[in-house]
């Protein structure tokens, strides 16, 4: 009996380790990528940083929920319509 729970706590730990590195190794990847993205692009820094702004500014406007509500009100009118 003993004996499986320090089994079970061993197999715990090993997968909260394989979480924590997993974790860790995305997150160090997502910089490093990031990082090498920044040295390889092809254009000057203020237009990669304009080129940056102005997409982060359009999926900004780009509202999804938005865009669901109206086609979610428009069905339901479409419904109501052929029930009435």
């Amino acid at each position: 009996m003993a004996r499986e729970r320090d089994s079970d706590k061993s197999t715990k730990r090993r997968l909260d380790l394989h979480d924590a590195t997993v974790f860790w190794g995305t997150l160090i990847g997502f910089v490093v990528g990031g990082i090498m993205w920044l040295f390889r692009v092809p254009k000057r820094g203020e237009d990669t940083r304009n080129d940056i702004v102005a997409t982060s500014r359009e999926i900004i406007e780009r509202d999804p929920v938005k865009e669901s509500l109206a086609e979610g009100k428009a069905l339901a009118q479409e419904h109501q319509s052929k029930r009435d």
